[in-house]
């Protein structure tokens, strides 16, 4: 009865997570070069730090089940590498949004960081596919070693051309840098809660 209670308030609090997000992105100051542009920016920056972060979660999780068989673990690293997958698929919407209003092209194919962003959405959409199919604990672990692996090197062994190396980090508004810290929680906090919504469903 707990967990279908529980079950139950999850999609209110992300409902709740977007609202709090639309607000901080709206109370944002716009900034001199970029405009209200600057926004969307944000959060395109917050999605994909969050992403790498859920493959590394989802891959940590698999590592700790193939060293301890313990089934908790793997519930978990199926349920992040869920949450991960739906949030990736945001971030290379966003991606989309962001470089035609910034570029004028809805997808600039030939910067690296985009092909990287590109090549991350298929592996992490067929790993997941070949995961809810075959539905095998071990094998369900090691894709997501491998996918937090091939995430990870993918982005930073992708060099930059149009695409400016991390903004928000280097920038020395302390204002900016508040607004991006609290959009990044706010969205590993939705990935917390879709996965244990996921959870949920995969343990009654």
């Amino acid at each position: 009865m707990k967990t279908l209670l529980q079950l139950k308030y999850i999609p209110h609090s992300l409902a709740g997570l977007v609202v709090l997000i639309i607000v901080l992105l709206t109370l944002m100051p716009s900034e001199k070069t970029l405009g209200s542009l600057i926004k969307l920016v944000f959060l395109h920056g917050a999605l994909v730090q969050a992403g790498l972060l859920g493959f590394a979660v989802s891959g940590i999780l698999g590592l700790l089940y193939l060293l301890r068989k313990k089934a908790l673990f793997f519930l978990w690293c199926l349920s992040v590498q869920k949450a991960t997958v739906i949030l990736w698929i945001l971030y290379c919407l966003s991606s989309i949004a962001v470089t035609y209003l910034a570029w004028g092209v809805a997808i600039a194919w030939e910067e690296p960081r985009v092909q990287a962003s590109a090549k991350i959405l298929l592996f992490c959409v067929v790993f997941l596919i070949l995961t809810l199919w075959l539905h095998h604990k071990i094998f369900t672990a090691v894709v997501n070693i491998i996918m937090a692996v091939l995430a990870w090197s993918l982005v930073k062994s992708a060099i930059v051309i149009q695409h400016p190396y991390n903004p928000i980090r280097t920038s020395d508004s302390i204002v900016f840098q508040f607004y991006f810290l609290a959009i990044f929680v706010l969205i590993l906090l939705m990935v917390l809660q879709a996965a244990r919504l996921f959870n949920y469903r995969h343990s009654i």
